[in-house]
């Protein structure tokens, strides 16, 4: 088995254990040694006895994030790039104004999506539509998978990345 600890403004942390082995005490265990108490405990949704591992692990307040992986044939697309690129940092200016912004995170053949903003007095403007659009027209240029999370709660923001092509491949379950 092995535990995955991500530390950012929120910790969380994944446990897996090959099915060969698990009802044997080797996440509790791992979980045990974790220094910090305060982590949000994730698992896939579909992974039989997690709902009963984290409630007797003490772990409440049940929420689903999807996982949604990109579809450039099925998206919309875009023929112009309107972002500033920086790094990491996706920022859409308007008026000479930061306005919207994304950040990425690279691996080997993967990129993840994450942290897209829109000043609150921007929203439902079409701005965020525009920025994802014009990153996902430069993204799409490497051939790697693309991928995001979207809490279930967050509605405007599922329907913003099925609109542009994203698709769940993956329901995730969160404790805190």
């Amino acid at each position: 088995g092995f535990l995955y600890f991500f530390a950012g403004d929120v910790s969380e942390v994944s446990v897996y254990v090959h099915p060969d082995y698990r009802r044997q005490g080797i996440a509790t265990a791992l979980l045990k040694k974790l220094r910090r108490k305060n982590c949000i405990l994730t698992g896939k949704d579909d992974n039989i006895g997690f709902t009963e591992f984290a409630a007797a692990m003490g772990y409440r307040n049940q929420y689903h994030e999807y996982l949604m992986e990109y579809d450039p044939s099925t998206s919309y697309s875009s023929d112009c790039l309107c972002h500033v690129r920086s790094d990491d940092t996706f920022t859409l200016c308007k008026d000479n104004e930061e306005v919207a912004d994304c950040h990425i995170y690279e691996e080997a053949n993967t990129i993840n999506i994450y942290d897209i903003y829109i000043e609150p007095e921007y929203r439902h403007q079409g701005l965020g539509k525009m920025l994802l659009s014009s990153v996902l027209s430069e993204l799409s240029t490497t051939g790697k998978r693309i991928i995001l999370q979207v809490s279930e709660r967050n509605i405007p923001a599922y329907r913003l990345y099925t609109s542009l092509g994203f698709k769940i491949v993956e329901s995730v379950l969160f404790f805190s």
